[in-house]
């Protein structure tokens, strides 16, 4: 529930709400090659990961996240801090939004069947 919530609010042009990560606390979880990667980290983005999947389904949208089946979640904790290493001007922004962004532009659908 908290993740559909905080998901609202995702999308390039979303006002600015509170959130209860950052961009920055994420990044410094996942930069942690140890146990906050282990329980902060992979589980938060397992978490948007699957709630942003739900969510679109639930409302009957397409879905933004195309990894396929073999995606690990370390993998895909692994994209979101790439993607936050890379763009550290933005990790003032909700942790979510951060997400789910790297998540879209390294796993694209195919638009065009």
């Amino acid at each position: 529930m908290i993740g559909l919530l905080m998901l609202a609010a995702v999308g390039a042009g979303a006002p600015q709400t509170a959130a209860f990560l950052t961009g920055n606390d994420l990044y410094e979880n996942c930069s942690d090659g140890g146990v906050n990667r282990l329980t902060l980290c992979v589980p938060y983005v397992e978490g948007i990961f699957d709630a942003t999947n739900v969510q679109r389904a639930l409302m009957k949208l397409p879905p933004i996240i195309c990894s396929g089946i073999s995606v690990t979640a370390s993998q895909i904790a692994d994209v979101v801090h790439l993607y936050l290493k890379n763009h550290p001007e933005r990790r003032q922004n909700p942790a979510a939004q951060l997400a789910v962004t790297a998540l879209s532009e390294a796993f694209p659908c195919n638009k065009g069947g």
